[in-house]
């Protein structure tokens, strides 16, 4: 399952602006079909129920038909979004990216991947750390099982 950064790429503080932007890089890398699509299944499921775990952290997801690869794509923002489905403050997202049908491996690695989210020093590097910490620990791909689950 890849995983990409996109550190202060997207120059907005609206969410749908946002969300086209966003859509538009992973049309041109062949991640997503339909950019409208996209940004309305993000909306729709943020509707259902927020996805904020931080104060500036969200993890929007969805699985698609429209969703041609499984992916995670971690945006930080130079400046937080105004409205966050009713929240401001949000300057990181984590967005997940599931196809309807996914190997088990990959599976098995976005599991992974927010099982360890859910750890503190995880959920802290995500919403507060650097460039550089984050992407040491994604080369790492973050396989550390120590260290507590609450924050």
């Amino acid at each position: 399952m890849k995983i990409h950064v996109s550190w202060e790429q997207y120059e907005t503080d609206e969410q749908e602006v946002l969300l086209f932007q966003l859509a538009d890089s992973l049309q041109k890398a062949r991640v997503i079909v339909n950019k409208k699509s996209f940004v309305y299944e993000v909306i729709k499921r943020e509707q259902m129920a927020s996805t904020i775990i931080a104060s500036n952290l969200a993890i929007p997801h969805i699985r698609s038909i429209d969703v041609l690869q499984p992916r995670i794509e971690v945006v930080k923002l130079s400046a937080p979004l105004k409205d966050w489905e009713g929240h401001q403050g949000i300057n990181r997202l984590v967005f997940a990216l599931v196809p309807l049908k996914m190997s088990a491996n990959d599976q098995r690695e976005c599991m992974q991947f927010f099982v360890n989210l859910g750890k503190c020093e995880v959920l802290n590097l995500f919403s507060r750390g650097s460039q550089k910490d984050l992407k040491d620990y994604l080369r790492g791909r973050g396989d550390s099982n120590n260290g507590s689950n609450g924050c």
